[in-house]
C-alpha cells in the first residue's frame, strides 16, 4: 500500500467515525431543544385533552372540550375546540394513557422516532434503485434534521408534522418499493389530517382510473377547504345535520 493509499483510508477512516461523532452531538443538541424543552407547548394538550375525554366516555366535539381545556390547563395555551377527524381517536387515546407531563415527553420522543424512521426508510427505498447508499450519506441527512432549527421547535411545541412527514416518508418508500403495506400505512398516516392525505388516496384506485380527473378533484378539494376556512358560518349550518365532527371540522385546515 503506497502511502497516497494509506492517506486516503486514513482519511475515509476519520470521515466514517466522525460522521458518527457528530451524529451524537447533533442528537443530544435536538434531545435538549426539543424532549427535555422547558418552553410552554402548544399543540399536544388538544391531542391529549381530548384522548382523556374519550377514555372517560365524553365527546370532544362538543362544548364540553373548552370548559375542561380551561379547567386543566390553567397557566397553559388552553385548547379552545378539538378540529382533528374522528380517525385521531387511537392516537388522543393513547396519548393520555400517561399524564399530560410524560405524555408530552413521550410525544416529543416519538416525533424524533417519525423523524428518523421516516429517513430510514426513504433511503432504504432508494438503495434498490441506486444501489447502496453509504453511511455517510445517511449521517448526513440526520445531522442536517436535526440541527434545522425547525426541528427542536416543532418538537417542543409538540405538533403534529411528525406524523405527516413519516406517512409522506412511508407513502415514497412503498412507490419506490411496489409495497402496497407500507402505502397503506403511509396513507394511513397522512389522512390524519385529510387536506394532505386526500390526494394521496387516488394512488390506490385501479389503473383504470382515468388519471386526468386527479389533479381537478384535488383543486375541487382544495376549494372545498378554503370554503370551510372562510365561510365557517355557513358551512356548519349546511352540515349540521351530520355528525358532532361536521359541526367542528370548519377549521380543520388549521390543523397543526
Amino acid at each position: 500500500m503506497t502511502g497516497r493509499d494509506e492517506g486516503q483510508t486514513l482519511t475515509q477512516r476519520t470521515a466514517f467515525y466522525g460522521s458518527f461523532v457528530l451524529l451524537a452531538l447533533a442528537l443530544f443538541y435536538l434531545l435538549q431543544k426539543s424532549v427535555f424543552s422547558s418552553d410552554e407547548p402548544s399543540d399536544y394538550q388538544f391531542i391529549w385533552l381530548a384522548g382523556d375525554m374519550w377514555r372517560s366516555g365524553l365527546n370532544p366535539y362538543s362544548d364540553v372540550y373548552f370548559s375542561l381545556g380551561e379547567e386543566r390547563f390553567v397557566g397553559l395555551h388552553p385548547p379552545k375546540v378539538w378540529f382533528y377527524p374522528p380517525n385521531w381517536w387511537p392516537v388522543a387515546w393513547a396519548s393520555s394513557a400517561t399524564s399530560f407531563e410524560t405524555g408530552l415527553l413521550l410525544w416529543r420522543g416519538l416525533s424524533a422516532l417519525c423523524l428518523g424512521a421516516g429517513i430510514f426508510a426513504v433511503v432504504h427505498a432508494f438503495q434498490r434503485h441506486v444501489g447502496r447508499i453509504g453511511i455517510l450519506r445517511i449521517n448526513s441527512a440526520l445531522i442536517f434534521a436535526c440541527l434545522m432549527s425547525a426541528t427542536p421547535i416543532a418538537m417542543a411545541l409538540g405538533q403534529t408534522s411528525f406524523l405527516s412527514f413519516l406517512g409522506l416518508s412511508l407513502f415514497l418508500a412503498a412507490f419506490l418499493s411496489d409495497r402496497k403495506i407500507l402505502m397503506v400505512a403511509g396513507i394511513s398516516l397522512l389522512m390524519l389530517k385529510p387536506q394532505i392525505g386526500l390526494p394521496f388516496c387516488f394512488w390506490l384506485i385501479e389503473d383504470g382510473f382515468p388519471r386526468w380527473l386527479l389533479p381537478r378533484l384535488y383543486r375541487l378539494q382544495q376549494r372545498f377547504l378554503r370554503f370551510f376556512m372562510y365561510h365557517p358560518q355557513t358551512s356548519s349550518k349546511t352540515m349540521s345535520a351530520s355528525s358532532p365532527f361536521t359541526m367542528k371540522c370548519c377549521p380543520i385546515i388549521h390543523a397543526r
